[in-house]
This record gives structure tokens, sequence and C-alpha cells, in this order.
């Protein structure tokens, strides 16, 4: 190989090596520079997360003051965005929990007793609504009103489940026994009111205040839970999942129609329940009788059912409208009903 070649194999080499150079620094480079996108992308990623996490805490800690699901229901994300303007109609079925007579016990309670009195009870069963989907629209004496938008047997099941807090409460103070559960299902609107100084959240319907009704006339039916047929009827199989009777009617004088009522007893004590499956059949028939304005043998067996629960005040109630009604001329054919709202 002569000189020439030789300077001509030399330079070929000096080319191949700067190329190999050049795909080697190419190659570092690109490492560098996907280890740098990688680092980039995973702290945005972090950052999301962290921003993701912070909204969130804010969204909870906003959640303990706020009935955050209805603002969200409104379309209503952050409370810069918080305006008079939306209203809004949502189906939902809605809890009622309140103690009754509540007034009378604050009465007999120091100040700090009846705080101690109402926390103890909000503290067992709020997370109970929280954990079965509800939310919390405000509270009110001693209890508070919720509405829950999917699962409606959930509701029933909640009501159940503070009814059971209930009993183990009363063991420790009697005062809790006053407490009882009222649910209804309907439309709801729920809109922003006041002025932008100062505004809050309103809910509006007549079915809000028919749970309440439901919650506050309870007591007098022997009951600590009592919802609509209209309800019950959304509830597949409710007669085979809930333990129930079927109280009366009670005429609604918005739609100037009636609807039926019934004890859901699944949450009372276990003496009451069994008392309560004793006597269904020939309360429910007594119930039926007096609807059809047949006094007399509806009177008989509210008798009957009170010689094997002296304690069942609706039964006793009953006996009694029988007693009001019995020599009244009253239509044959008008179902009566044993309560209006």
């Amino acid at each position: 190989m002569n000189k020439s070649e030789l300077n001509d194999l030399h330079y070929i080499l000096i080319g191949l090596s700067a190329i190999l150079l050049t795909i080697c620094l190419a190659e570092v480079i690109m490492l560098l520079v996907s280890k740098y996108r990688r680092k980039k992308q995973m702290e945005e990623e972090k950052e999301k997360l962290q921003q993701e996490k912070e909204k969130q805490d804010a969204l909870i800690n906003l959640s303990k003051l706020l009935p955050v699901k209805l603002f969200q229901e409104l379309e209503i994300n952050k409370l810069s965005e918080i305006s008079m303007s939306p209203q809004k109609y949502i189906n939902s079925v809605v809890l009622e929990v309140n103690a009754a007579e509540f007034g009378k016990a604050v009465q007999r309670m120091q100040a700090q007793e009846v705080f101690t009195y109402i926390n103890h009870m909000l503290n067992e069963i709020v997370p109970i609504v929280c954990e079965n989907g509800g939310t919390i629209d405000k509270f009110d004496d001693a209890g508070f009103t919720a509405f829950f938008f999917e699962n409606y047997e959930k509701s029933l099941e909640t009501a159940v489940s503070i009814c059971e807090v209930k009993n183990k409460l009363t063991l420790l103070n009697q005062e809790y026994d006053k407490f009882s559960v009222g649910l209804c299902y309907g439309s709801v609107m729920v809109g922003v009111v006041g002025q932008k100084k100062r505004m809050s959240l309103l809910t509006v319907s007549e079915f809000t205040g028919l749970s309440i009704y439901l919650q506050s006339i309870a007591g007098k039916y022997y009951a600590n839970i009592l919802i609509t047929g209209s309800y019950a009827e959304l509830i597949d199989h409710f007669s085979e999942k809930f333990n129930s009777r079927f109280v009366g009617y009670i005429y609604m004088n918005i739609t100037k129609s009636i609807e039926k009522i019934y004890d859901v007893f699944d949450g009372d004590p276990i003496e009451t329940r069994n008392r309560k499956r004793r006597t269904k059949i020939l309360f429910e028939k007594g119930v039926a009788l007096f609807s059809q304005s047949n006094f007399e043998e509806a009177r008989s067996h509210f008798i009957e059912v009170l010689k094997t629960d002296r304690f069942d005040r609706a039964a006793k109630e009953y006996l009694y409208l029988c007693d009001k009604y019995i020599n009244q001329d009253i239509n044959q054919e008008k179902q009566i009903f044993i309560e209006s709202y």
C-alpha cells in the first residue's frame, strides 16, 4: 500500500471516528434530553397531584360547612363562582332526623348540656349519612335534613342505622328516645338567595316539609321511621327487604290527594319489632276497615292489637278515632285519612 493510499485510509478512519463520535454524542444528548423530559414530566405530575390533593382537601374542608354536592348540582365548583342566578330542580329522597319536643328538652338543660346532647348524637349519625351517599343540607334543632340523589334504598338503610344508634344512646340518656326519622321522595328546587355581600343556599320543596312532618308525627304512631308509599315504591322488593306495616293515609293539601304512610320498624328495639310482627296482620286489617269507614269492626281489631301490645300508640290513636267517628254520619265510600299536611 503506497503512501497515498495510506493517507486516504487515514482520512477515512478519521471520518468514521468523527461519525461514531457524533452518533455517540447524539445518543448521549438524546438520553439527557429524555431524562430531563421524564424528570420534568414527573415534576409536573407531582405538582398536578399536589394541586389535586389541595383541591380535594379544600373541598373536604368546605364540605364541613357547606353542602358541596348541592353546589356541584348547580355547577358551582368554586366559591368565586357563586351567584344568585342558578336554580335547579332535583329529584331526591328527603330524610329528616330530629328529636320530638326538642324545645321542652332544652328547657331542662344547661347551655353546655344542649351542645353535648346534640353533638353526641350527630357525631354518631352524620358519618352514616355521608358513607351512604347522603348530602346534609342543613342542621336544625337537634337534627338535620339530608338528600339522597341516588340509590334510594341506601337512604332507608341509613334511617335504620340512625335508629340503631338512637337505641344505643337511649340506654345512656332517655332523651335520645325522642329521635325519629321521616322520609319521602320528590322534586326539590335548589338555588342561591341573598345579595352579593351575603348569600346562602336554599332548598324549597313541599317534600322537605313533608319529611319534617312525618318525623314530627312518628312518635304518635309508635314509629321510629315513617315513610311515604310513593317512596316505598321506588325500592325493589320493599316488603321483602324491610319490616314494615301500613299505618294509614295522609291527606296532601297541596296536591289534593292522599298518600300512604308506612312504619319501617327494622330500627326498633328487638322486643318492639317482635310485637309489631305479631300484630301486623291484625293492625293492617284494622287500618283497612277504618279507611273504609267501618269503625266498629276496625275498633275491635285495634282492641285485639292492644291485648298483644299495650304500648302500641298507633292502635290507641285509631281506637280514639274510631270512638270519635263511630256515631258520625260519614260517607261510606269516602276514604278516611288520619293526618292532613
